[in-house]
């Protein structure tokens, strides 16, 4: 996980919650509640602590404060020892009660802790037993489960970027990839159990299943570290499969597929415009957090039932597509009478188009008659040019999109 730039006066902080992930879990939480307290000695460590107050300026707390938190961790430990269930469950059922009892909004001043970590951690004063390579060293882009991702960030929204918003005529908006992996992971249909971001992970590979670009990529991800966060593994197949551009300081940013595997922790920007665009052309939803005034945003895709997000997804996509090829066909000056007939009637079908996705349907038929006329119209394409293409030909032929024709055609009468 890439974990976010979170700042005040340009001075880094890190949240407690995540100490523990930073420091691979040797500073667990009763270790981090103990060397706040002034309690550790093993360590010998001296580190201060802050927190949050109730007009949002970040205030001291007190060592002695960190007593009670020792003692709900000590009473957790005492309280798990006595269930029957395996070490491995115990320990990944400790793991995440014993994160959420350190308080949320409490924090350190990162270059703070990197100096105290690196002088405890010192060759000259800690031996470690069977020593690996970098066990000295900090993970600033820890394994947190998507799980947890919104418990270590709690109390720190203040603190969070907002979408960068460039003056009219400067450079294109765009979207620090972390962070957008961040608001994806607590999105409400990117996110949470990951349920749907899975599902379209399988869905596009299977599409390309004859593709070795995919086919290598899956198995490469498979590989790394990260290979559980969906959310990620989304966006880098967007990125390095399916053409969404990414850039660095404005300028594009030319990685291969194989490169954004070598980089999985390295961060880029997306533009704003055209992550909106990429994802419409998929007929994806937009996250809500950067488009909370869309029509399509992923808000209204968990509220509404499949046709009714399909119809908001055509105002929000189709009728402006619609409306643009009505002006261009409205400007065109056919030179022949025959020109004129079919550029006429080309008007008179998007004029239609257009009037279907505004009045949700036609005007004089029940949703059900509606219902009933498309399955005769995709019957009808199926046996004059076959199953391939069918409903896309249905939904043209109805002018809306085949997401649309879709939900309308699998809604029980």
């Amino acid at each position: 996980m890439i974990m976010l730039d979170l700042r005040i006066n340009d001075k880094r902080l890190m949240p407690v919650r995540l100490l523990p992930f930073i420091t691979g879990w040797r500073f667990s939480p009763d270790v981090v509640a103990d060397i706040l307290a002034g309690k550790n000695t093993i360590y010998g460590i001296k580190l201060t602590s802050y927190h949050f107050d109730q007009q949002g300026e970040h205030a001291e707390i007190l060592a002695k404060e960190w007593d009670g938190i020792s003692l709900k961790l000590e009473a957790l430990n005492a309280t798990l020892d006595q269930k029957e269930e395996s070490k491995n469950e115990l320990y990944g059922l400790w793991r995440k009660q014993s994160t959420r009892i350190l308080p949320a909004s409490t924090f350190v001043w990162l270059d703070e802790f990197e100096s105290e970590w690196y002088a405890a951690l010192s060759e000259m004063r800690m031996h470690i037993i069977d020593e690996r390579p970098r066990d000295r060293d900090l993970n600033l882009s820890p394994n947190v489960p998507a799980d947890l991702v919104k418990t270590v960030y709690a109390g720190f929204s203040a603190l969070i970027s907002k979408p960068t918003r460039n003056p009219v005529g400067k450079h294109p908006r765009f979207i620090r990839y972390h962070e957008l992996l961040h608001f994806m992971i607590i999105d409400p249909f990117y996110g949470h159990d990951a349920e749907a971001t899975n599902f379209l992970i399988r869905s596009i590979y299977k599409e390309h299943a004859h593709d070795p670009r995919f086919r290598n990529f899956r198995d490469g991800f498979s590989l790394k570290p990260c290979k559980s966060e969906a959310q990620q593994h989304l966006i880098y197949i967007w990125c390095a499969l399916m053409g969404l551009p990414a850039y660095r300081d404005g300028k594009l940013l030319a990685w291969s597929a194989n490169d954004f595997l070598s980089n999985w922790t390295a961060d880029f920007d997306l533009n704003r415009t055209e992550l909106q665009g990429f994802l419409r052309q998929h007929e994806l939803p937009l996250p809500t957090y950067y488009f909370p005034d869309e029509i399509d945003n992923t808000e209204r895709k968990v509220a509404l039932d499949d046709e009714t997000y399909a119809q908001a997804n055509d105002f929000a996509v189709e009728l402006p597509r619609l409306e643009n090829k009505l002006d261009e066909l409205e400007s065109c000056r056919p030179e022949t009478w025959q020109d004129k007939k079919e550029r006429d009637e080309a008007i008179a079908e998007v004029q239609q188009q257009i009037q279907v996705i505004k009045s949700g349907g036609s005007n004089d038929e029940t949703p059900d008659q509606r219902k009933q006329r498309l399955e005769s119209w995709l019957a009808e394409e199926k046996r004059l040019r076959g199953e391939r293409g069918a409903l896309t030909r249905t939904a043209e032929r109805e002018g809306i999109k085949r997401q649309t024709l879709s939900a309308i055609l699998k809604k029980k009468a």
